[in-house]
C-alpha cells in the first residue's frame, strides 16, 4: 500500500513550520518560542459543552457554495466535511472516507464509511462521488479543482461504497487530491444539484456537520447543526455564523469589541495586537506560501529576465520588514514559495536569489533600454491601507532605482476579476496564503496551466520538473523534482517574494474546540462555547 506523507511536517494541523532567523537567513532555524507559531492545545475549560452560537469573521466573501467555484467558501467544510483529512504529523487518513489505498500509483481504490447521508437524505455512496469528480472534469465549469482531477483516466463504482481510480500517470499526490481545503473530496448530493440546475450554487448540501440556512451576500451565511452527522456527538454548536469582514482594521476591530467569536487574520501587525489581549486566543501558523508583487511574463518589460531581475534587486527587506511586519525581520525575505523548514527545500535557491543591490538593477534597466525597451511599467495594488502603505514604501525602492513606475489603486473585485485574471497587468501585488503540501499550490503558481499562475509564466524545463515531481513513486525522485522546480523558479523570477507572513484564526476565551489546517481552513464540527 502507498504511504502519503506531504511536506511541512507538523504544519498541517496548525503545527507549522517556524521561518528563518532574526537576522533575515530563511535557512536558519527559528528561535524557540516564536510568536508567529501556536499550535492547537487542549485548554482546561473542561468537557465539551452542547448548544450556542458562534459567529466566524472571514476575510472575504464568497461567490458561492458550489465546491467546482474558483472562490475561498469559508463554509465549505462545515456543509461538506471531506473524503480524507491531513493529520498532525503530515499524513493522509480517512474521515468521511474509510480508506484510500494504491499499490502502484496508477490504480486507486477509494472504500466509503457506511451510513454517511446528504443533509437531504441521500446517501453519499460511490455514484455520489463519481457524480461529483465528473463535475470537476467538466471544462463548462471551469472547476478550481481541475488540476487535481486531471490525471484521471476513468472511474468505477465497484459497489456502493467503493470506487476504482485508473489514472493516465503514476501520481503520487492523488489520495491528498481528497484532503485539500478546497479539493475533490468535498461533495454534494447530486440529487440538490440535479434539483436546482444553476441555483444549487445558492442552496449547497452536503453531509458535513452543518445545514445551510440562508446565504445574504456580503453579510452572512447561517448554518444550523445537522442532527444526522456521521461523527456521533457531533457538532456541539446549534448554530454558525460566517460574517465576511474584508477590511483588515474593521475585522480587527470585530473581534476586540466582541462582535465576533472568532476571526481570520494575515498580517504580523494584527496577529501581535491580538497577542497583547489577555481576553484573545491566537492560534497562528507559518508554512509554506508567500507574498509579493507578480512580474507579468507575457507583457514589457517583464517579458525579459533582466527586468525581473531588477525589480528583485530594489526590494529593501529591512524597511518591508519594518512597514509590513511591524519589524519582525524573520518574516522578511521569503525565497520562492516553499519554506525552509519542508524536507523537499531546497537551500540553493538561497545563493540563486538576487540580493539587495540597487546599482545592479541600475545597470540592467540601463542595459534594457539601450536594446530600445521601454522599463517603465505599472504597478497595481488593491485600494486597502496596508497596499497602500506597501505602496508608498516601494515608491522610495523606484525611486533610488530612478525607475519610471506608475501606482495603480483598484477595488478587490475588480483588481482579482479585471487584473489577475485577465492578466491585463504589468506588476501586481499577490499573495499566496499558507498551503499544506507542494501540490497543487506549486503547479498552480507555476506550471503553464496553473489556475493560479497569475504570471502567466511558461517554461518547459519547470512544466517537466513538476510533471516528474507529481509522476514519481520514489519520494527521493520526487524530492529531488520538488527541488528543481524552486532552482529553475529562483533563476526565473516570475513571482518577486518578499516574505512569508503568518496567518492566525483569533478566538474569544469562550471559544475551544478549534480544528484547522495550516491554511486556516476551519473545520467546525468540534467547536464549542463556554458563555
Amino acid at each position: 500500500m502507498a504511504k502519503f506523507r506531504w511536506s511541512l511536517i507538523a504544519a498541517l494541523l496548525v503545527l507549522a513550520a517556524c521561518g528563518g532567523g532574526g537576522d533575515g537567513d530563511e535557512g536558519s532555524a527559528a528561535a524557540e518560542g516564536d510568536e508567529f507559531n501556536t499550535p492547537v492545545t487542549e485548554d482546561d475549560a473542561g468537557d465539551p459543552v452542547a448548544g450556542g452560537s458562534l459567529t466566524y469573521g472571514t476575510y472575504s466573501e464568497s461567490i458561492g457554495y458550489d465546491p467546482t467555484k474558483r472562490s475561498t467558501s469559508y463554509g465549505n467544510p462545515a456543509i461538506y466535511d471531506s473524503l480524507m483529512r491531513f493529520d498532525d504529523a503530515g499524513e493522509v487518513v480517512p474521515y468521511m472516507a474509510e480508506s484510500m489505498e494504491s499499490d502502484d500509483n496508477v490504480t486507486w481504490t477509494l472504500k466509503l464509511r457506511e451510513g454517511v447521508n446528504f443533509h437531504d437524505g441521500t446517501p453519499l455512496d460511490a455514484e455520489a462521488v463519481i457524480f461529483n469528480v465528473e463535475r470537476h472534469l467538466d471544462p463548462a465549469l471551469a472547476s478550481g479543482a481541475f488540476a487535481l482531477v486531471e490525471p484521471i483516466e476513468s472511474m468505477e463504482a465497484v459497489d456502493d461504497l467503493t470506487v476504482a481510480f485508473t489514472l493516465k500517470r503514476p501520481f503520487a499526490p492523488f489520495a491528498a487530491s481528497f484532503a485539500q481545503s478546497n479539493g475533490i473530496g468535498i461533495i454534494a448530493s447530486p440529487t440538490a444539484i440535479e434539483l436546482h440546475g444553476e441555483d444549487y450554487n445558492l442552496n449547497p448540501v452536503g453531509a458535513g456537520p452543518f445545514t445551510f440556512v440562508e446565504w445574504i451576500p456580503d453579510d452572512r451565511l447561517v448554518l444550523a447543526k445537522n442532527e444526522d452527522y456521521w461523527q456521533e456527538g457531533l457538532p456541539y454548536l446549534d448554530e454558525l455564523i460566517y460574517r465576511p469582514i474584508p477590511d483588515t482594521q474593521t475585522r480587527q476591530q470585530a473581534i476586540l469589541n466582541g462582535d465576533v467569536d472568532l476571526t481570520y487574520m494575515i498580517t504580523a501587525t494584527e496577529i501581535i495586537q491580538a497577542q497583547e489581549q489577555p481576553q484573545l486566543t491566537v492560534l497562528s501558523a507559518r508554512a509554506n506560501g508567500g507574498e509579493g508583487i507578480v512580474l507579468n511574463d507575457n507583457i514589457a518589460p517583464f517579458d525579459d529576465p533582466r527586468m525581473r531581475e531588477a525589480f528583485v534587486s530594489i526590494l529593501n527587506l529591512d524597511v518591508i520588514a519594518d512597514v509590513r511586519y511591524s519589524g519582525q525581520r524573520d518574516l522578511a525575505g521569503a525565497i520562492g514559495l516553499i519554506s525552509p523548514d519542508s524536507p523537499v527545500y531546497a537551500p540553493e535557491v538561497e545563493d540563486i536569489w538576487p540580493a539587495q543591490d540597487v546599482e545592479r538593477a541600475v545597470e540592467l534597466i540601463a542595459e534594457y533600454e539601450a536594446d530600445g525597451g521601454d522599463s517603465s511599467f505599472t504597478f497595481v495594488l488593491p485600494n486597502t491601507p496596508d497596499r497602500r502603505a506597501f505602496a508608498e514604501m516601494a515608491g522610495q525602492f523606484f525611486r533610488d532605482a530612478d525607475w519610471d513606475v506608475t501606482t495603480e489603486f483598484l477595488d478587490i473585485s475588480e483588481f482579482v476579476t479585471g487584473i489577475l485574471q485577465t492578466g491585463d497587468f504589468q506588476a501586481a501585488i499577490m499573495s499566496y496564503p499558507a498551503f499544506v503540501g507542494e501540490y497543487p499550490q506549486m503547479w498552480n503558481a507555476y506550471h503553464t496551466t496553473g489556475l493560479s499562475n497569475w504570471a502567466h509564466f511558461s517554461d518547459p524545463d519547470v512544466d517537466a520538473a513538476l510533471l516528474e515531481a507529481v509522476s514519481a513513486t520514489d519520494p527521493e525522485v520526487a524530492t529531488a523534482a520538488w527541488q528543481e522546480v524552486q532552482v529553475l523558479v529562483a533563476e526565473k523570477l516570475p513571482f518577486a517574494t518578499y516574505g512569508r507572513p503568518p496567518s492566525a484564526i483569533i478566538t474569544q476565551e469562550w471559544v475551544h474546540g478549534v480544528d484547522k489546517y495550516a491554511d486556516n481552513t476551519l473545520f467546525p464540527a468540534t467547536l464549542w462555547t463556554s458563555e
